[in-house]
């Protein structure tokens, strides 16, 4: 049993790596958003009107936001699961 352990933790280790890396990239980048997203509040600019757009500045940075960290954790399990496939 310890055997079989060992074999799978050599096979997982490098992916889950991986994968906990981008979410915490992605855990910071959340960390960074909300903090503009607060100073944009403070200085009132969270209401501006994007041009070309029907949105706020912060309806925008929050699109935005959302796309970003559903990318960063999407390549990273991809990194993962080929990682993973690869062993």
């Amino acid at each position: 049993m310890k055997a079989w352990l060992a074999e799978v933790w050599r096979d997982i280790r490098r992916p889950l790596g991986v994968i906990a890396g981008h979410l915490a990239v992605t855990l910071a980048a959340i960390i960074a958003v909300a903090v503009v997203e607060e100073v944009l509040v403070l200085t009132s600019l969270g209401k501006k009107k994007v041009p070309f757009l029907d949105l706020t500045l912060a309806e925008w940075l929050y699109d935005l936001d959302a796309v970003a960290v559903s990318a960063i954790i999407g390549i990273g399990i991809v990194k993962g699961v080929r990682l993973l496939w690869k062993s």
